[in-house]
């Protein structure tokens, strides 16, 4: 395992530790960083003509460093090195992206949530996710 991303699911606190537990699991056994990753959506046009383009941006990092502070936090107490990463867009896209960007062969998306009527008709993101990778040298791990 060369590089890990974490996304963090900032609708549900108990997915996204157990992603962090299992991060620290994988990196007991083969040492690294992680990279934490907090996708932030886009908000639609007739929100963003109220704000200065600069504005939104910053209000989107902020929006997403807060939702993965604790993240971050246990797995640096955990010795881990953490890489803090906020992106704009679509979540299944962004961390496909992302993962090709920073040569993550391993995504830890937490455990199963409960299925929503989204996941029942497009799949949940992490079948977004493993659909979009494909087969290969990339691990998706989470339901």
């Amino acid at each position: 395992m060369s590089g890990l991303l974490l996304p963090v699911d900032p609708e549900n606190a108990a997915r996204t530790r157990a992603a962090v537990d299992e991060a620290i699991r994988l990196r007991q056994h083969a040492p690294g960083a992680v990279h934490v990753l907090s996708v932030v959506e886009e908000v639609s046009g007739h929100v963003s003509r109220f704000f200065p383009a600069p504005e939104l941006g910053a209000l989107q990092q902020a929006q997403g460093q807060a939702d993965m502070a604790e993240a971050c936090r246990l797995l640096a107490d955990a010795g881990l090195a953490v890489h803090a990463h906020v992106r704009v867009g679509r979540r299944a896209d962004t961390i496909v992206q992302v993962a090709r960007e920073l040569a993550c062969d391993t995504v830890i998306l937490g455990g199963p949530s409960p299925a929503a009527l989204a996941d029942r008709l497009f799949g949940s993101v992490a079948q977004q996710v493993r659909q979009m990778l494909g087969t290969g040298s990339f691990q998706v791990i989470g339901s």
